[in-house]
């Protein structure tokens, strides 16, 4: 059996979560700053689609290290898709004449929301870590 490397797929699944949430995190805020500049279009970063495309995934359609010597400690880096980003259609209710697509209010509850995940994903990584770090200093 093949060593799975220094961390837990936990930790590195975690770790893509963070960094798929701090992308979200600047185009929202992006959408917010443009609320009122004609014709602008807002985005959406799809984090919970590239999350599930890379959980169902795993490695099959990437690169893989490979070990050639006994003493290489083994990284479980896998492939990760790129958030897709799409364009938000307006809504049919919106008062807006300009073109612009933003709403305020639906952006800020995204920008909640994200910021609850990415918060999540963070204490569950310090949780993981100092675990291990117990399990170093021999469970004292």
């Amino acid at each position: 059996m093949e060593p799975k490397g220094l961390f837990p797929d936990t930790l590195n699944f975690l770790e893509k979560s963070l960094d798929l949430r701090t992308r979200k995190q600047r185009v929202l805020a992006t959408d917010i700053a443009n609320a009122d500049t004609p014709n602008f279009q807002s985005f959406d970063v799809l984090v919970e689609e590239a999350l599930q495309k890379a959980r169902k995934d795993g490695e099959e359609d990437g690169f893989r290290l490979v070990t050639t010597n006994p003493r290489h400690m083994a990284l479980d880096e896998a492939p990760f898709p790129e958030p897709m980003v799409r364009v938000q259609q307006a809504d049919s209710y919106s008062l807006k004449t300009d073109g612009n697509t933003v709403d305020v209010d639906r952006e800020m509850g995204k920008l909640a929301k994200n910021q609850i995940m990415y918060n999540t994903s963070v204490e569950i990584i310090s949780r993981e870590l100092r675990r291990l770090k117990n399990v170093i200093k021999g469970g004292k």
